[in-house]
């Protein structure tokens, strides 16, 4: 399971470049300030097994906090590297697509 927030708190109370509810962190949704930026992720196995060889190679720690930075781009990656599955780069042929019309 995967929950994550989208560009910062809603923050109603103070002015737009003040604290507010990401506080100690200054900004809110839409302004340049890490507070508009910074979202929480939380990813969690649905059904935690002990027997589980997914969960094995992948351990997800009960109550784990990082500070390590990351993109909603990374999620879709990651999922398919835990699924064990391959893709491939749509990239050609969305070029010769592209020239045809």
């Amino acid at each position: 399971m995967i929950f994550i927030g989208d560009n910062g708190s809603d923050a109603p109370l103070g002015r737009t470049h003040s604290v507010g509810s990401s506080a100690p962190i200054r900004g809110k949704k839409g302004t340049h300030y890490e507070g508009g930026m910074r979202v929480p992720f939380i990813m969690s196995w649905a059904k935690p097994s002990a027997g589980s060889a997914l969960q094995k190679k992948f351990p997800i720690n009960p109550g784990a906090v990082t500070d390590d930075f990351a993109s909603i781009c990374d999620i879709f990656p990651t999922a398919l590297e835990a699924a064990e599955v391959e893709g491939r780069s749509l990239i050609s042929s969305m070029v010769r697509a592209l020239l045809v019309i």
